[in-house]
């Protein structure tokens, strides 16, 4: 689920407050080493869902996401968020 979340961000087109507009990009995959690496580090196996997502990006190569509310009122969220995507 969270890959595929990864996923659709990839090229979202959003507009900041100041009617900015941006392009979404991610962060290049981990490799294989690299969730080994940080899961010698770790007392347990990475979780499934989180080392999918890590296969799919290791995060936000951009965009300025300062503020998310964690709402599930979807009127709470389009109004505190800072960005919104173009249709």
């Amino acid at each position: 689920m969270l890959a595929n979340t990864l996923r659709e961000l990839a090229g979202l087109r959003l507009k900041d407050e100041d009617g900015e507009e941006q392009v979404l990009t991610l962060q290049p995959p981990a490799t294989e080493a690299e969730l080994q690496t940080i899961e010698a580090r770790l007392p347990r196996r990475i979780p499934y869902e989180i080392r999918e997502a890590l296969t799919v990006s290791k995060g936000l190569a951009n965009g300025s996401l300062t503020r998310f509310p964690l709402s599930t009122s979807r009127d709470s969220v389009s109004r505190k968020c800072c960005h919104t995507p173009i249709r």
